[in-house]
């Protein structure tokens, strides 16, 4: 009896903390969505080279990703909800960290979706 106690005990437990877990990351998914961006990558001759996404910090105006989507590339493009959005320049790279800094174009458009987000 102690057996089936301590099995329908752990069992609803595990039940509840998977359900936590989900509930917890659909509140995150919420939270972060509108700052994700999606990047292209493409070389000289506009064959592309990679794809991938990164995070708008909006208090610096800056895009973070990774550096291996750059890698050689020549040019770099992002996209948010469909709506391309100009980037001013590569702020920084760490290829032995994966890190990629580009710094956004301060329009109003960039203006108003640094406002819009969360």
């Amino acid at each position: 009896m102690k057996k089936f106690i301590l099995f329908i005990f752990l069992f609803v437990f595990s039940i509840i903390e998977v359900w936590a877990q989900s509930h917890g990351a659909e509140k995150i998914y919420e939270k972060v969505n509108d700052a994700v961006v999606r990047i292209y990558t493409y070389h000289e001759d506009n064959s592309m080279h990679g794809q991938g996404s990164g995070v708008i910090i909006k208090d610096k105006g800056w895009i973070v990703s990774n550096f291996h989507i750059l890698g050689d590339a020549t040019f770099i493009y992002a996209e948010h909800n469909g709506v391309f959005i100009k980037l001013d320049s590569i702020l920084a790279t760490d290829e032995k960290k994966d890190i990629l800094i580009l710094s956004l174009f301060k329009d109003e458009k960039i203006n108003s979706l640094i406002q819009y987000l969360k």
